[in-house]
Parts: structure tokens; sequence; C-alpha cells
């Protein structure tokens, strides 16, 4: 049976634990977000040794929108700042999550 394009590509909603407090992070991305065009830019930039901005662009480019507030409860955009504030344990974690959801059988 065929299957869309839009079906193959819609975006995606995962919630992952974080932290020993049973908190969950909820975060819904985009799947063909990566592709060769992040790759590309993904690459130069850690040609210039910037690998965890590359990472927090990368992360930027893939979510589309997530459950992180800042300190007063305002919701946080997921830009490539926000996440790079997070710093690499978290950003690793959350890419890691993202690719275990892409590929569950790698």
């Amino acid at each position: 049976m065929p299957i869309s394009i839009t079906a193959l590509t819609k975006p995606r909603t995962i919630t992952i634990p974080v932290g020993s407090e049973g908190d969950t992070l909820t975060i819904t991305y985009n799947p063909a977000a990566f592709g060769p065009e992040m790759e590309r830019r993904e690459a130069e930039l850690m040609d210039q040794g910037r690998r965890l901005e590359a990472m927090a662009q990368s992360l930027a480019a893939f979510i589309e929108d997530w459950d992180v507030v800042d300190e007063k409860g305002k919701p946080l955009k997921p830009t490539a700042e926000n996440i790079g504030r997070l710093g690499l344990s978290v950003m690793a974690f959350i890419r890691d999550a993202i690719f275990e959801d892409l590929l569950p059988n790698r």
C-alpha cells in the first residue's frame, strides 16, 4: 500500500525521562529535518572546532516544540541559544533520544 511523503515526514512527539526526580521532557521534532543540508552545516561548524554550537543548531533544526520553561515558568523556545544553555550532557541525551525514536532498530 502506498504511503504519502506527508505521513513519512510528519512531526513526532516523544517524552523522555530526565534526572532522578521522575521529571520528563516532551519534545516534538521534525524527522525530515535531518538531511544533506543539515549535515553540511553541521560538518562546517565541526571542521571549525565548534562542536557544541553544531549540536545546538542541529537540535534547534529538529525540535519544533518542547515543554522547557525559564525560572519564572515562561515557556522557552527551542532555539540554538536556549538549547546550548543546557550543556553537553543534556544536549547529547536529547539527541540520542531523538535518534533512538527515529532509528529504533539501529
